[in-house]
């Protein structure tokens, strides 16, 4: 079977953190909707009714603590609203996904004889624009 064109093997992605990128770090980055499903049954056994609500999002990210990198970057954020510019292939014509997170405090520090890796989950304000990279 042939490959699927255009699919997105995660590797040569790119998180603009307010203008800043810590590609070095980051091993993980994943944009989630919570979209909220209403359904009701009626009286008439054949009838239910259904509908959707608009989506919330958060942005979860996965990175190994380093001396000036992400871990120490989001310390400093903290409270902040910070614009997010997530492109998950790198290269001109691929997506770009444009969006506001507020930063929150993350885990530093880690277990002997390994790296120290933190995972975090930030609030999205607003929808995620879509976009295209140059």
């Amino acid at each position: 079977m042939p490959n699927v064109a255009g699919a997105i093997f995660s590797k040569n992605a790119s998180i603009s953190w307010d203008g800043q990128e810590f590609l070095g770090n980051t091993t993980m980055a994943l944009l989630t909707p919570d979209t909220p499903i209403t359904q009701e049954r009626t009286l008439d056994p054949g009838y239910v009714l259904s509908d959707v609500d608009d989506p919330t999002w958060t942005f979860q990210i996965r990175a190994v603590q380093a001396q000036d990198g992400l871990t120490d970057w989001l310390f400093e954020h903290q409270g902040e609203e910070v614009e997010i510019v997530y492109t998950p292939k790198r290269g001109a014509g691929n997506n770009t996904y444009t969006f506001t997170i507020v930063v929150t405090a993350v885990p530093i520090g880690g277990e002997r004889g390994s790296f120290a890796t933190v995972e975090a989950t930030f609030p999205v304000i607003g929808q995620p624009v879509k976009g295209t990279a140059v």
